[in-house]
């Protein structure tokens, strides 16, 4: 009798009086909260001191605030299912062994019921503490329902994803620091590449082509950088120094102190206007239009540190001295992002504007060394740099204009380092971003030894990075086959972070790796209704050595890797009875078109791939030149239908 009545008083307290009322008030709160969201634009900062008080104590700052919140509510909440369980169970055993007492009988059924909707109540609280910790997280997801990464709320409405869309599908190609990029230097410049010449009046303030120097102090009506927790504090004018590229397609802005601090990381928010009154291209037409007039925005977290380290040469092509057919592009790859304006250019000798001389080429056909004429062009995340000469030699597979370097010459390559500054391994600058040699995004001069110093070029330092090899009057054009996928074709099950990646059996041509050859399709009932200003995708490319693995210092590269990063994937819907399940799929493609080539600028087409590993490249030929899900096709795979089942 005294269990009984003990139970009883137990079963009072936590469900009658102190479960279900807390119950209602948690999710009127959470109600509340979600309809609050401005209201929060100081939580960022609170963030930072969660932190900060974490990195005093030693254990890090891998959490966020909102998950904290949400883990302690979680834990209470599930301290409470435990003890509604536990009554559960008492009463069931109770009610079990009752031996026909109506009174017993009773009392357990009572408790059975009250415990049962006790736990439905719990469960509810829970889901909900989910779904809104899910829309308040900075990493919008995460949630009990939700795979990791997947969210809505915050900027633009739909998580961090808001006003994305440019990237890839858009008029952005990309751009540094990285979307959620971590631990980016204090001291970085931030670079934004088009894939169209831009208006430099639209970065730069008070733009005066006949003035010079020219200005370069920042347009902060239309680029606005901020700390993410401070919208309103954008840098001024006077406090960032802006330059667009030789080819009028990249900006790099610089700001004249180092972002942050340095006792705690900082997240801060890049925003470029968009419509009408927004950015605009070189003939004065606005950029941001359509599904993306709301323009673009991304963030990032800079860390605390300063960036001194040089950057390095991770690899040439051609790598070895030997002969080359004259169709073969020079190739440099850097282990870091280097600035566009100190790594491309053109050079014409005809045209003294044109002097770009931080990297030459030079050729030997027994008369004399000369500079070849051409175009240095960055691409790869600003990781790699190729020569593209202005003498036209033929075409490829794909009547595709290729450019040649001289026949049967002995080639040079010169990748020269920056005069230091008085604080090295900073290079010296010769006006706004004027440097005369090759520096990492932090203004650091190239390590072209490899010894980890920056030395400077001759004489007085060692560290231009030197090459050379020879070529014949050959043209050759075998083309890239692939090697292998993932994920593999109609894969399921896959992580919504997961990216695309494809080998090949060649070196590709960097600046071939781009949106307009390289794209992510997608298709289902969830991207539709998310719409096209979050989506967001962009290709990195790596090469591999002998063991299929991206190259290291001293590694020669056999073959490449392209890795599509894109927007997390949305999870599929659940299909209702009697319906097909691939029309409530979420469904990505990728797609990779003729104008994608390797490093002797023949092209991928037809389409050819080796997934088993034999050697011998699967297409379908001349007459079927697209290969769709492994299906030879004579139509582009977005209208095939095998592209899907």
């Amino acid at each position: 009798m005294q269990r009984e009545e003990f139970v009883t008083r137990f079963q009072k307290f936590f469900i009658a009086k102190r479960l279900l009322a807390p119950v209602l008030v948690l999710f009127v709160l959470l109600l509340g909260l979600s309809l609050a969201w401005p209201s929060f634009a100081q939580v960022p900062a609170g963030q930072e001191n969660v932190n900060a008080v974490a990195q005093a104590a030693g254990v890090g700052e891998t959490t966020d605030l909102f998950t904290i919140i949400g883990r302690i509510i979680n834990i209470a909440l599930g301290f409470v299912g435990v003890l509604l369980l536990i009554i559960l169970l008492y009463s069931g055993y109770e009610y079990m062994t009752a031996g026909g007492d109506a009174e017993k009988v009773q009392n357990a059924t009572k408790r059975i019921r009250n415990a049962i909707i006790g736990l439905i109540i719990i469960f509810l609280s829970f889901a909900i503490v989910n779904f809104i910790m899910g829309i308040f997280s900075p990493g919008g997801g995460g949630g009990f329902f939700q795979p990791s990464g997947f969210g809505f709320g915050g900027p633009g409405g739909f998580g961090q994803w808001g006003n994305s869309g440019s990237l890839g599908e858009g008029v952005i190609e990309y751009h540094y620091p990285m979307r959620d990029q971590k631990d980016v230097p204090r001291n970085t410049a931030i670079t934004i590449t088009f894939k169209e010449q831009i208006d430099p009046a639209s970065f730069i303030g008070n733009w005066d082509p006949n003035v010079s120097p020219p200005p370069f102090e920042l347009n902060n009506n239309l680029v606005k950088i901020h700390p993410q927790d401070n919208a309103s504090q954008n840098l001024l004018p006077d406090q960032a120094r802006v330059s667009v590229s030789a080819d009028g397609r990249s900006v790099i802005i610089k700001p004249n102190e180092p972002l942050g601090n340095a006792n705690s990381n900082t997240f801060y928010e890049v925003v470029l206007e968009g419509g009408s009154n927004g950015i605009l291209n070189a003939t004065g037409t606005p950029l941001f239009v359509g599904d993306f007039d709301n323009g673009y925005s991304w963030s990032f977290e800079v860390s605390t540190e300063i960036d001194n380290t040089p950057p390095r040469v991770t690899s040439h092509i051609p790598y070895t001295a030997g002969t080359y057919a004259r169709n073969i592009v020079v190739q440099i790859n850097f282990n870091e992002p280097v600035l566009p304006m100190s790594a491309s250019g053109f050079y014409d000798p005809a045209n003294q504007a044109a002097n770009f001389q931080n990297i030459t080429v030079s050729a030997d056909a027994g008369g004399g060394s000369e500079l070849v004429p051409g175009e240095y062009r960055i691409s790869n995340g600003y990781r790699t740099v190729e020569f593209i000469t202005t003498d036209e030699c033929g075409t490829n597979s794909c009547l595709i204009t290729m450019y040649c370097l001289p026949a049967s010459s002995a080639i040079d390559v010169n990748v020269k380092s920056a005069t230091l500054s008085a604080t090295p391994p900073l290079a010296a600058e010769v006006g706004p971003f004027g440097f005369d040699g090759i520096v990492d995004m932090a203004g650091n001069s190239l390590d072209g030894n490899g010894n980890g110093v920056a030395e400077g070029p001759p004489p007085g330092g060692n560290d231009n990075a030197l090459f050379a090899f020879a070529t014949n009057d050959e043209i050759f054009l075998d083309p890239p086959v692939i090697t292998s996928i993932t994920p593999e074709v109609l894969e399921g099950n896959v992580a919504v972070d997961t990216p695309a990646q494809i080998n090949f059996d060649s070196v590709l041509l960097g600046s071939t790796v781009n949106s307009g050859n390289i794209t992510m399709g997608r298709a289902g009932p969830a991207e539709d209704a998310i719409g096209p200003n979050t989506w967001y995708y962009y290709s990195s490319l790596d090469h591999l050595n002998a063991n299929n693995d991206p190259v290291t210092f001293g590694e020669e590269p056999v073959g490449s890797r392209v890795s599509v990063s894109h927007r997390p994937f949305l999870p599929s819907e659940t299909p209702a009875v009697n319906q097909d399940p691939w029309s409530v799929m979420s469904i990505y493609a990728p797609n990779i078109t003729q104008g994608l080539m390797n490093v002797y600028q023949n092209c991928f087409n037809p389409a050819a791939s080796d997934l088993d590993g034999d050697g011998i490249p699967f297409s379908g030929g001349p007459s079927n030149p697209n290969l769709c899900n492994e299906t030879p096709e004579n139509v582009d795979c977005e209208n095939s239908p095998t592209w899907k089942p």
